[in-house]
């Protein structure tokens, strides 16, 4: 369904963070967008099926892949493959990205690894 889509009003917390879905499985059943700020650290964990994109907006992040960290700023792009565990961490008061989630995120395709 073609159309323009807005950010949820109210932020809600997930294991990354604060979430402002955009666009979800109910929109798209390939795709869906988010608005993730994250302040701290996040918990470890890995997708079972899912491939995440994570685009910052503002802010550095510091993210480990499987024990390979590195630390990103706005415009840099990380690619998360499913298996792969990570966790971000914001370098500062915090971090805002863009996420994208392929296939459309769920609960049950999120495992905790700590």
């Amino acid at each position: 369904m073609s159309g323009i889509f807005r950010a949820e009003e109210q932020p809600r917390r997930i294991t990354c963070g604060l979430i402002r879905k955009i666009i979800g499985k109910e929109d798209c059943d390939r795709v869906d967008f988010a608005e993730i700020e994250v302040t701290g650290e996040t918990k470890r964990h890995y997708h079972k099926d899912a491939t995440e994109f994570y685009y910052v907006l503002d802010g550095k992040l510091e993210v480990d892949l499987e024990g390979q960290r590195g630390v990103c700023g706005p415009g840099d792009l990380v690619m998360i493959t499913p298996g792969t565990k990570h966790r971000a961490r914001a370098m500062g008061e915090k971090a805002r990205l863009l996420v994208a989630c392929c296939p459309p995120w769920e609960s049950a395709d999120e495992i905790l690894a700590e």
